[in-house]
């Protein structure tokens, strides 16, 4: 229609697709049906990039734990570097397994604060590196932190060690599972 865009060359979108899916424990099989349609269309990958690039943004394990998923539910002839990747990546069998638990529980089950807890440590499990996890919010303070835990002016340094109990109230207590009416957003009561 005239109009041109940018896109991600393949290697990317396939890197891309199987972080995100890989941050979400796979919990909505239409992420990982989005890596089997990609597969699916004659694209050419280049495995050598594809692998690099998996090293060097520590997507390896990700990219293994879709590679397991997309043999268990599509069956799918993987290329013979991905299957060596699976193979090396001993972890990518038990983080698939723990995928498939994550794609059978409801919506609210996911966000029951069982399931949040006993997932809390997925994100690390995930990463080789744990360098590349942390994100600089994580360690910054929020004004709806003041806002929510008032506290005197000469009190103020007490934010700096209550970070840690304050992330976790926000993300694992506080967090509420999506409304009952069919929306797509989770009402999430974050610091970030």
């Amino acid at each position: 229609m005239g109009t041109s865009f940018l896109n991600l060359k393949d290697d990317a979108l396939l890197l891309l697709l199987c972080d995100h899916g890989a941050k979400h424990q796979w919990s909505r099989t239409k992420w990982l049906s989005d890596v089997a349609g990609l597969l699916a269309q004659e694209r050419r990958f280049s495995w050598e990039n594809i692998l690099a690039l998996a090293d060097r943004f520590d997507l390896a394990l990700a990219l293994a734990q879709a590679g397991m998923l997309l043999r268990w539910f599509y069956e799918i002839p993987l290329p013979q570097p991905w299957l060596g990747l699976v193979a090396n990546e001993k972890r990518s069998v038990p983080l698939a397994a723990q995928a498939v638990d994550a794609m059978l529980l409801s919506e609210k089950e996911q966000f029951a604060l069982p399931a949040r807890l006993k997932n809390a440590v997925y994100p690390v499990r995930i990463r080789k590196r744990l360098r590349g996890h942390v994100s600089l919010s994580s360690c910054l303070l929020s004004t709806d932190e003041f806002k929510e835990f008032p506290l005197p002016d000469r009190l103020f340094w007490l934010y700096f060690p209550l970070r840690p109990l304050l992330w976790f109230y926000h993300h694992y207590i506080r967090r509420e599972a999506p409304s009952q009416g069919g929306g797509a957003a989770t009402k999430v009561a974050s610091i970030e």
